[in-house]
């Protein structure tokens, strides 16, 4: 893991070294039970269990649920059966109660997310209850049925928690649908717009055999690309200008969405280069995916303005109102740039590309005369120095943003048409 220079070699690394602690694990919790087998009172509670499964499954959920972890509870249950300190009702009511411990970690880690997450984690934890509650009352049943899938104790285990949620599965499966009204209803909220989704929904291999409409897709997917970097700047500036600082954690998760989506869209165009394509078909490929690392490099400005977002609001940063309606002026701007832009890809109109580059002069000259007028605040005392810093950073990016807009606008002009 640590000598190799390629990922996949690392990743296979880290692949064998958590395993190995896996095992490890096991092994160690084996070895640190085993003085149990000879207390009384430890015994007397695991023949509780036997005797009611619905404590087994209350211990199995507690115990995941501090753990955070239904494998190391799992692996506590072999290592127990390992020593014969419980048998398979006792270690099968364990195991149902590791499915519903489970769940508290998919609990916290909805806390703070988008609607889908909290109705994944709910889903979840439905999932499981659900499932514990119709097996729990047939577990008599359910153990003579494990019984006869082997003849090894440790094996009979792992078996009955592989069909407890291979069974339920297939029970909860017919449901989906239904399932996932009653979800929209325990959990109430529209999905917001800003739940991205990672996949492209033009880069349809068949279209590769079809040069110009695979062509095509590859366009409408940088455009959509685009329009997804344009709605992260207006959050990050809409976040600076009212001090939203809620919005922001929408950027974050937009801008891994970005990232995706220019790595699939240069890879499509890759692989249709290998394509027999006409000299016009081909001349359009290299403009394009530049056009895709200018729209991928805009995500990483909005990441920028993010940044520079959380820290005037987190330091509470004083703007006077002359530089907020200069910061809005700015945008502005940008903003009509980047529609300009879009409409010159989604169309391939060289008029609307022309605009662009005019839009680009004025961008620069906005940005000259508003470096000016924060020296003069400076100077007349009417702005703070670590308000400036992040002013100027502001624009800095605002005016980036404008550069690679300019780039896109060319590959429209000059192999797009």
């Amino acid at each position: 893991m640590f000598l190799a220079k390629k990922k996949i070699h690392k990743h296979i690394g880290e692949f064998i070294l958590g395993f190995g602690i896996l095992f490890l694990g096991l092994q160690i919790s084996t070895d640190a039970v085993r003085p149990l087998k000879d207390s009384p009172v430890f015994n007397n509670i695991l023949v509780s269990f036997s005797r009611n499964p619905l404590l087994g499954v209350l211990a199995g959920a507690v115990i995941t649920g501090i753990l955070q972890s239904s494998a190391v509870t799992i692996g506590m249950v072999l290592g127990l059966a390992m020593i014969n300190l419980i048998d398979l009702r006792a270690a099968i009511s364990l195991a149902f109660g590791c499915n519903i411990g489970t769940c508290v970690t998919a609990l916290i880690a909805s806390v703070g997310t988008s609607v889908s997450a909290k109705r994944a984690a709910v889903a979840h934890i439905l999932f499981n209850i659900t499932g514990v509650a119709i097996f729990l009352p047939f577990i008599g049943f359910f153990q003579n049925l494990v019984v006869h899938t082997s003849n090894d104790l440790l094996r009979q285990i792992a078996n009955a928690h592989t069909l407890f949620n291979t069974v339920n599965s297939i029970i909860f499966l017919p449901f989906a649908r239904l399932y996932a009204r009653l979800l929209t209803k325990i959990v109430k909220g529209k999905e917001e717009e800003e739940e991205i989704e990672y996949l492209p929904k033009y880069l349809e291999r068949h279209l590769l055999n079809t040069p110009p409409i695979a062509l095509e897709a590859a366009v409408k997917e940088t455009v959509r690309t685009l329009g997804l970097t344009q709605r992260m700047v207006g959050v990050a500036m809409n976040s600076f200008l009212t001090n939203d600082a809620k919005s922001l954690e929408k950027i974050a998760r937009a801008e891994e969405a970005v990232d995706s989506l220019r790595e699939a869209i240069t890879n499509y165009l890759v692989e249709l280069m290998q394509r027999e394509l006409s000299k016009e078909e081909s001349k359009k490929i290299p403009p394009l995916i530049h056009a895709i690392n200018d729209v991928e490099r805009i995500g990483d400005h909005a990441e920028n303005l993010r940044e520079l977002a959380e820290q005037k609001i987190e330091n509470k940063l004083p703007f006077s109102d002359t530089a907020i309606e200069e910061l809005k002026k700015m945008y502005e701007d940008i903003n009509n740039m980047i529609n300009c832009s879009v409409n010159a890809l989604r169309l391939n109109n060289i008029d609307e590309a022309k605009v662009v580059l005019e839009q680009e002069c004025q961008i620069n000259n906005l940005r000259n005369r508003l470096k000016d007028n924060h020296v003069r605040r400076l100077e007349q005392g009417q702005c703070k120095v670590t308000s400036g810093v992040v002013f100027l950073d502001t624009i800095s990016n605002l005016e980036k943003i404008g550069d690679h807009l300019t780039n896109v606008a060319q590959a429209v002009m000059e192999g797009l048409q």
